[in-house]
Formats: C-alpha cells, sequence, structure tokens
C-alpha cells in the first residue's frame, strides 16, 4: 500500500515534512496475522494512523500492526459518504454499504489536517 504523509502526529504547527511525502505499507505490515485482501484493510482516500518503521530510503516504510493503529476515517467506495463504525464494520448512513478496513480505534476520534 503506498500512503502520502500528511503530518506527524504532535506536530501540526510545525514546518512541512521535509522528505519525500510517500510512504509505503508491506502486506506483512498491515495487521497480525494472515492479509487475504488488502482492499479489505484500505482503500483509496482513507486516512491511516501509522507509525515509521524505516526511514533510511525511499519509500518511508510504515507499520499499522499495533492496536491503535490503522484507519482513522474512512469514506464510502460506493457514493463517498463518511463511514460509520459499528463494532468492527463500516457502514454507510447514505446508501447502507458495509465496508471492512484495519481500523485504529481512533477511528474519527483524530483531527487530522488535510
Amino acid at each position: 500500500v503506498i500512503v502520502q504523509l500528511l503530518q506527524i502526529e504532535g506536530r501540526e504547527n510545525d514546518r512541512e515534512i521535509a522528505t519525500s511525502k510517500l510512504a509505503g505499507i508491506h502486506i506483512s505490515q498491515i495487521k497480525e496475522g494472515f492479509v487475504e485482501d488488502i482492499t479489505k484493510e484500505f482503500k483509496i482516500g482513507d486516512i491511516v494512523r501509522a507509525k515509521v518503521i524505516a526511514n533510511e530510503k525511499s519509500p518511508i516504510q510504515l507499520t499499522t500492526k499495533d492496536k491503535d493503529l490503522g484507519v482513522v476515517y474512512a469514506l464510502c467506495s460506493r457514493c463517498r459518504t463518511p463511514l460509520i463504525r459499528r463494532g468492527d464494520k463500516l457502514i454507510c448512513p447514505r446508501c447502507g454499504n458495509v465496508e471492512t478496513r484495519k481500523l485504529s480505534p481512533y477511528y474519527r476520534k483524530l483531527k487530522v489536517s488535510l
């Protein structure tokens, strides 16, 4: 998975990210256990909370294996409405679509500067 870095947590007012704004999450770093289908863990447009595990080369390598990491904001893949969390599923209040992600317990609880 290739992600664009938006901000460093706790540094909203500091300078821009100095290195490449692209980072990667290898399939083995998404979550503990077997990942059968990456598209059930992340989708285009998701905002993800991740931790840097290697920054010596480009792209920067991230992990979302920790329990507090994962998707913190997601839009419906059908109608682009913000999804609401119900247990371990995400439900679209507009079209009723049900989706899955590698969710963070901070889903829709963090302020992110776009």
